[in-house]
């Protein structure tokens, strides 16, 4: 898979690479390669999104799933997965991948499917992330749907009133695709989208500022931001501590 630049380590964008690492513990890479050896497929996202956060709890047996420690064990569920994937891909690939292809175009179809498929891999893997986060803090959501202005939006937050409180839309990566995310803004005073893009440059940031969007990032990436807009960057945690207030002054609003 090297060979034809579709390795998971070799492409952000499609892998992103997201808190990928190499140089996991042995322990965990034991439990990784123990669970790809019974894999004959590529199992669910959400399986293995779940497979992956089981893996690091085993290790980190004395860490509790708790809002303050979410900003960090999801980049460590990335490089689980990560890890997972990368071994599952050569596994599945490797005898089509030693055939030669009849012609350049045939290669970069096969390219191109595999990038496609680890693409969308990873886009759903991020929102099982998040809905197994806001589970385990019980913050009321509901997964898809439109906003006020009927756009797509990908999480809505309601109080017990059933009246959406907020609206928060993911991407995984949104260097690319800046625009898109402007367009997805809600007709709400507040936008929020959650990333795991490393930083952007200081007119992408200006540009989703004018927009009334918000990011949220977990805060081991906040340094990688522009100094004049890292005050108003939100880390996972302090989202989540945010939706819950606000559903809760919406509550008290309706009663």
């Amino acid at each position: 898979l090297e060979t034809f630049s579709i390795s998971p380590g070799d492409n952000y964008s499609a892998h992103t690479k997201i808190g990928a690492k190499n140089d996991l513990d042995k322990l965990t890479l034991e439990l990784v390669n123990n669970y790809v050896s019974k894999l004959k497929q590529y199992p669910t996202p959400k399986r293995v999104a779940a497979k992956s956060r089981e893996i690091y709890y085993k290790i980190h047996k004395d860490e509790k799933p708790l809002l303050e420690n979410f900003d960090s064990a999801i980049l460590d569920w990335f490089s689980i997965e990560y890890q997972i994937f990368k071994i599952l891909e050569n596994k599945i690939y490797k005898e089509k991948v030693k055939k030669s292809f009849d012609d350049l175009n045939s290669l970069h179809k096969f390219a191109n499917t595999a990038m496609e498929k680890r693409k969308t891999r990873v886009k759903n893997s991020f929102k099982y992330h998040l809905e197994y986060i806001f589970n385990t803090i019980e913050l009321p959501f509901k997964s898809t749907g439109k906003n006020n202005n009927e756009k797509n939006i990908d999480f809505a937050f309601f109080n017990t009133k059933g009246v959406p409180s907020i609206f928060l839309n993911s991407q995984v990566s949104c260097k690319n695709s800046w625009e898109s995310t402007i367009n997805l803004a809600s007709g709400m005073e507040e936008n929020f989208l959650i990333t795991l893009e490393k930083g952007l440059s200081e007119r992408i940031c200006e540009q989703i500022d004018e927009h009334n969007i918000t990011l949220v990032v977990p805060e081991k990436y906040c340094v990688y931001y522009p100094k004049q807009y890292r005050e108003k960057l939100l880390t996972i945690s302090k989202f989540c501590s945010l939706a819950k207030e606000k559903i809760q002054k919406a509550i008290l609003l309706h009663n």
